[in-house]
């Protein structure tokens, strides 16, 4: 088995969002210059226009170097921006949106005996610690990918082939990062970014429940402990 080779994305590095609005609390001089990445939600307005939720804050585009972006409602996408002020009516940041990409949205699934070989055991790699915002679980990947267009399957499950993934009580709920290359080969590396909601696992009376996520590395299985905070 070959060892992944990454291809270099277009984006930077995801930026710590929390501490960045945070620190921007009693700053009101924003830069031009200062770019940020982060993986936001997409909310469609009026006239074709539409402004970006993340890590809980509203940002409004006052300003954009993107065109012909279709906005869907509830689509994640890496996005790339400046902020240029704070405003306490409409929106919590006014922004300048320099670039956005959409990222693979998805629900996470039952595995069961009917998909199990759907889903696939193909190794894949986690190129960083998988985080939650706004109740997504947001991973950076990367695969191995031959000479001839082969579509994967990445899926994020829960293995109810296993009695102990449920997370009944203060037990972690056990998931899986799955990869299925179907056939494909390995001749050089690509990598992506996904986000899986996890606002089907909150609870009533709870206000968080713990994640164990394994993951068939390259090497040798691996395992995220998250904790999924919500309220």
């Amino acid at each position: 088995m070959k060892k992944i080779k990454f291809t270099t994305l277009a984006f930077l590095a995801i930026t710590a969002f929390a501490f960045l609005f945070s620190s921007c609390e009693s700053d009101e001089n924003y830069s031009r210059s200062n770019y940020w990445n982060g993986i936001a939600t997409v909310y469609p307005e009026e006239n074709g226009n539409f402004y970006l939720v993340l890590e809980n804050a509203k940002l409004g585009i006052k300003e954009s170097d993107v065109k012909d972006y279709n906005p869907i409602e509830g689509q994640r996408a890496l996005v790339q921006f400046s902020l240029l002020e704070k405003d306490t009516s409409k929106y919590d940041f006014y922004i300048k949106l320099e670039a956005i990409q959409d990222v693979l949205s998805k629900k996470i699934i039952d595995l069961t005996s009917s998909n199990a070989e759907e889903l696939g055991v193909d190794p894949i790699k986690v190129l960083s610690l998988p985080w939650i915002s706004d109740n997504y679980l947001n991973i950076h990947y990367g695969y191995n990918v031959g000479d001839k267009p082969v579509v994967h399957f990445i899926n994020l499950v829960q293995n109810k082939l296993e009695e102990s993934s449920i997370g009944d009580g203060d037990e972690p709920i056990r998931l899986e990062f799955r990869h299925n290359a179907n056939g494909d080969g390995e001749i050089s590396g690509t990598t992506g970014y996904v986000s899986f909601d996890l606002s089907p696992f909150q609870v009533e009376d709870k206000d968080s429940v713990s994640l164990k996520i394994k993951v068939k590395d390259f090497t040798e299985d691996r395992t995220y402990n998250i904790n999924y905070k919500y309220r």
